[in-house]
């Protein structure tokens, strides 16, 4: 009898493993987990504190969004052209509170007054920049000064610049205008000067005029913006990669920068000129030139007479932006009166 041998067919029949089932299934929830996620991605809002929420778009219509708080601006506008000047330049360098009392009472119908704050070298407040030698302060002087910016608009502040007989000597390598022979410059009048052109005379009134804004000036005018122009011109030792005039509008345009980036944007700084520098438009030695000057300055003052006030403005509107303030010996009468000046007796 033949003999048949039992084959197993059943690895034939279809049948799928079940360890193989179980894999599928778990691929197919790995897919949807991912897709999930990718989902939720695009609706998840992370709040003000950094908390994280989901938000479906079969949730609510409008998201809650915090309110933003706009903080209040105080805006102070500049001393323009536009703002009239007619200030008393107050005769007291330092100011006291006895100076101040008397020049109210000396006003004459004036509300404006201009305070000298820096003269031959000496600064008449408290300040930290400048060395003890050129300290000139009284006791009451910040006290005096205070009133001044409280009950003026604008409160004009008197600045002399590079005219300086006192910082000039101490500090004579970095600051001090020098003859050729490495030694301080004497004027026609005997006098000693700062030299514009040296960085540190630039970084040094830089921090003084910064400093008279914090007191609260609204505007600070350069005297004695200017090299030397009577004595030995030809024994100075100018700086030789600049000229008078190219170091002047470098040093007021630094002036501006430092009082900018101190947060005195508002603060207008102005330059006085001589009269015949004006009219001419230029001075190459004392390094004037009223285009440059006129149109980085604020306003353009001048020691003058009131019949001569026309062609001075004339000249400056024609150079520039900025607007002329003349300085008259006394208090013009009120139907001839410019529109901005000063008064300051001779």
């Amino acid at each position: 009898m033949a003999q048949y041998r039992r084959v197993n067919y059943s690895r034939y029949r279809g049948r799928t493993p079940k360890w193989k089932v179980a894999l599928a299934v778990v691929l197919v929830l790995v897919i949807l987990f991912s897709g999930g996620l990718i989902l939720m991605q695009g609706h998840l809002i992370f709040d003000s504190d950094g908390h994280a929420r989901l938000e479906m778009p079969w949730g609510t219509d409008e998201p809650e969004h915090e309110a933003l708080e706009v903080p209040e601006l105080d805006i102070q506008e500049p001393v323009s052209s536009a703002v009239p000047r007619r200030a008393q330049v107050l005769p007291d360098m330092p100011l006291t509170l006895a100076g101040w009392t008397a020049a109210q009472q000396a006003a004459d119908g004036l509300d404006q007054a201009a305070v000298t704050l820096r003269q031959n070298g000496r600064v008449g407040f408290n300040s930290d920049a400048a060395p003890y030698q050129a300290m000139n302060p009284v006791a009451d002087t910040m006290e005096a000064l205070a009133k001044v910016t409280e009950s003026c608009t604008p409160a004009i502040c008197l600045f002399s610049c590079f005219l300086d007989p006192v910082v000039s000597q101490v500090e004579l390598e970095t600051m001090g205008l020098q003859n050729t022979g490495g030694y301080i410059f004497y004027d026609g009048g005997n006098r000693n000067w700062l030299d514009p052109a040296k960085p540190e005379t630039v970084a040094y009134l830089s921090k003084l005029l910064t400093e008279c804004a914090a007191l609260g000036f609204d505007e600070l005018v350069l005297r004695d913006f200017t090299f030397p122009t009577e004595g030995k011109l030809d024994k100075i030792a100018y700086t030789k990669d600049v000229t008078q005039t190219e170091a002047l509008n470098q040093a007021l345009t630094a002036f501006r920068t430092a009082l900018d980036e101190a947060g005195y944007q508002t603060v207008a700084l102005s330059v006085e000129l001589s009269p015949d520098d004006i009219l001419a438009g230029e001075n190459q030695t004392a390094g004037v030139s009223l285009a440059a000057l006129a149109n980085t300055a604020d306003a353009i003052y001048a020691r003058t007479e009131l019949d001569k006030v026309p062609a001075l403005m004339a000249a400056v509107e024609a150079a520039g932006s900025a607007c002329f303030v003349p300085i008259l010996p006394e208090l013009p009468p009120q139907e001839v009166q410019p529109e901005s000046f000063l008064v300051e007796p001779s």
